[in-house]
């Protein structure tokens, strides 16, 4: 090997000893950088860490809150339960007056019937008065009969309007109870 085969070595293993000392430098920077962005990254997880911590701190309150609604809620179902209850007795006990009402009203067609009967009979009193008319005569004779039937008929109209009167007074009992009508 000759000299200058020799020098050109060294010039190109100087070269080579300077980009790898350009390189270092620049890997030198580099890691420099990553130090830096590796801080920047350890205190934003340090600050995410501190940031969990305190959710999960409120997680914990929130969810001793909600055991405390949950218990409230045991406590309301219970409760509803209880007014269900309540109101299936107060549905069965309307059902029990709609009963009596049918009851009631059965009972008024009967009296509409017995008054559909009288009616009858007033209207056989009626033929009754016209042939009276006609035997006027014979009418005073048989006058205090008649005095006796009408007055025996205005005794069963006051024992029915005493009858009415009293389940007049029983209904005004039941609306008053169910709180219906005029206050």
């Amino acid at each position: 090997m000759d000299v200058a085969d020799t020098e050109r070595r060294i010039n190109q293993l100087r070269n080579d000893v300077y980009a790898v000392y350009e390189q270092l430098t620049t890997v030198q920077l580099t890691q420099q950088t990553h130090g830096s962005q590796l801080t920047s990254l350890s205190n934003t997880v340090s600050r995410i860490w501190t940031t969990q911590h305190e959710h999960g701190e409120r997680l914990n309150h929130i969810d001793s809150a909600l055991s405390v609604l949950t218990e409230k809620v045991g406590g309301f179902d219970e409760r509803f339960g209880q007014i269900d209850q309540r109101f299936g007795q107060i549905d069965q006990r309307f059902g029990q007056i709609d009963e009596r009402f049918g009851q009631i009203d059965q009972r008024f067609g009967q009296i509409d019937q017995r008054f559909g009967q009288i009616d009858e009979r007033f209207g056989q009193i009626d033929q009754r008065f016209g042939q009276i008319d006609e035997r006027f005569g014979q009418i005073d004779e048989r006058f205090g009969q008649i005095d006796e039937r009408l007055t025996r008929m205005d005794q069963r109209f006051d024992e029915h309007d005493a009858k009415l009167d009293d389940q007049g007074r029983k209904l005004d009992l039941i609306l008053e109870a169910l709180k219906i009508g005029p206050n």
